[in-house]
């Protein structure tokens, strides 16, 4: 399950909104438009999550190249992209994380949530909102 930390960031991941995510934005033309659906993460005080930001690339073999770019054009000899690799290692780590915190590829400044639901405590995840997405959401940000 992937996680964005706020709206706005999660319609630049799934590109339906194209452009800078510090100045202009624009809908992505002919996309279709997803719904952003609100939730709370309560993992307590057992939970782990391991950190895949910068500086600990080194430490998880990957780099930001790894980690936030475009694949589609690489000439890889596997189908997966370089983060489902990385999330698989993760995965079955001996200590059983529950997921990664890893950086975005939209935003360089923010990081993403992964975690995985078969690890996740009862009721860990509840639904907060829906939001629907409105041309608003693309003035004023941070």
């Amino acid at each position: 399950m992937y996680f964005a930390p706020n709206p706005v960031l999660a319609r630049f991941e799934a590109r339906d909104v194209l452009g800078h995510w510090s100045s202009a934005a624009v809908p992505a033309p002919g996309r279709p438009r997803h719904v952003v659906v609100q939730y709370r993460i309560e993992l307590g005080g057992k939970s782990r999550v391991v950190d895949a930001r910068h500086p600990q690339f080194s430490t998880l073999d990957t780099t930001l190249q790894e980690m936030t770019g475009d694949w589609a054009t690489y000439p890889w000899e596997t189908p997966n992209a370089p983060t489902q690799n990385l999330a698989r290692a993760v995965f079955r780590r001996p200590d059983a994380p529950d997921g990664l915190i890893a950086p975005s590829a939209r935003n360089p400044h923010a990081a993403n949530l992964v975690l995985f639901p078969d690890r996740l405590p009862p009721r860990s995840i509840s639904f907060v909102a829906i939001h629907r997405w409105h041309e608003s959401q693309l003035v004023n940000r941070a």
